[in-house]
């Protein structure tokens, strides 16, 4: 047991301590969870204000997002970084700027954010496509919405309805 538990500890630690892979001009699949899972975005105020974080920092750092869902207790997106910027940057400023933000308006500290946050390189257009038709349904696998379009914090107007939202850039093949 004691073995077992050095080997944890070195184990935890070095990965801990790798650096995040970036590659350049490729499509992730993010999500980012709330600390302890606390459903903030039950909020309008708050869910509309992420939205607005999200626009913000998309044209400061010149990214797009080709879907996007905030859920009560995370966001997913499917981002493409500019060439000069990485994916790490981005989310750090979006969930900092969210979490200082927040806590001036609440008159509170605490966290909001869940430390790191899962990404993974989309490789192909089919497993784009599923990532996306993942992200508009998880308002309805919830049971937040019946339709995924209807959900107001999602990209999926876009595409079901055409309609434009000045966050997501649909993807064209």
């Amino acid at each position: 047991m004691f073995i077992y538990n050095q080997l944890y500890d070195i184990l935890r630690f070095t990965m801990s301590k790798l650096k995040r892979y970036y590659e350049e001009g490729q499509i992730y699949f993010v999500t980012s969870n709330t600390y302890s899972r606390k459903p903030f975005f039950e909020e309008e105020d708050k869910a509309g204000f992420l939205l607005n974080i999200l626009r913000y920092y998309k044209s400061i750092f010149c990214f797009k997002i080709f879907a996007y869902c905030i859920m009560p207790d995370h966001i997913h997106l499917v981002i493409q970084p500019a060439k000069c910027v990485d994916l790490s940057k981005i989310m750090k400023h979006i969930k900092g700027n969210f979490a200082v933000n927040l806590d001036g308006r609440m008159k509170k500290n605490g966290k909001v954010w869940q430390h790191n946050f899962y990404d993974v390189i989309i490789r192909d257009e089919q497993e784009l496509a599923g990532k996306i038709n993942y992200i508009h349904n998880n308002a309805v696998s919830k049971e937040l919405v019946r339709c995924a379009e209807d959900y107001p914090y999602s990209s999926a107007k876009v595409y079901i309805k055409d309609e434009k939202d000045y966050l997501a850039d649909k993807y064209i093949s």
